[in-house]
């Protein structure tokens, strides 16, 4: 098990300059499997009711992350067209509350694609009452993987600025994953080493 971990790891780690050449710019030929960014994106509404909240009105936390994951599963399948497995979900900001009666709106949309058949989708949560100001209230980074490593991600096609931006936003979430991944992996060879010392 950790033999394999310990692959997966260095793998990642020594891909990492190869992952930073590329660049969110347009092919001068498109490949013939391409979605566009805004072809992902989902935007659905739900109705805070008293079963999504607790005994002061305010919306589960869970219940949140619930939606935010439906939506966001919903924008991998619209670039992926197969099933999907959750890996992480990365800088969860509770920015406010909801409550009971209030619209609860969630926007999402593939990010960026990665090696490894895998991709960022970006969530973000808005409250509001009927006629009311919308407010930020969360908003979170997810990434997935294809079950199917035969499969092969489209290419996402980025056309606007701003999602060139999230791109690149997403590139730097992906590096300091890395990082940390690569922190854990010594760390964890560290502690290896001196149980082997200690027997």
């Amino acid at each position: 098990m950790r033999t394999t971990y310990a692959k997966d790891i260095m793998r990642l780690v020594k891909n990492i300059h190869r992952e930073k050449k590329r660049t969110s710019s347009l092919p001068s030929v498109l490949p013939s499997r391409c979605v566009s960014a805004a072809d992902t994106a989902v935007h659905t509404v739900q109705i805070v009711l008293p079963v999504h909240a607790n005994h002061h009105g305010t919306t589960f936390g869970g219940q949140i992350m619930e939606w935010m994951t439906d939506v966001a599963t919903l924008s991998g399948l619209r670039l992926s067209r197969s099933p999907l497995k959750l890996e992480g979900i990365e800088s969860i900001y509770f920015r406010g509350p909801s409550h009971v009666g209030e619209r609860v709106s969630l926007r999402s949309s593939v990010n960026r694609t990665f090696s490894g058949n895998r991709f960022e989708v970006g969530v973000r949560v808005e409250g509001y009452t009927v006629g009311g100001e919308t407010r930020h209230i969360n908003s979170a980074f997810f990434t997935f993987q294809l079950e199917d490593q035969s499969i092969t991600l489209p290419q996402l096609l980025l056309e606007t600025p701003v999602e060139k931006e999230r791109a690149a936003n997403a590139t730097a979430r992906h590096y300091l994953w890395l990082d940390r991944m690569a922190i854990q992996f010594e760390e964890r060879q560290v502690s290896l080493s001196s149980e082997n010392a200690v027997s």
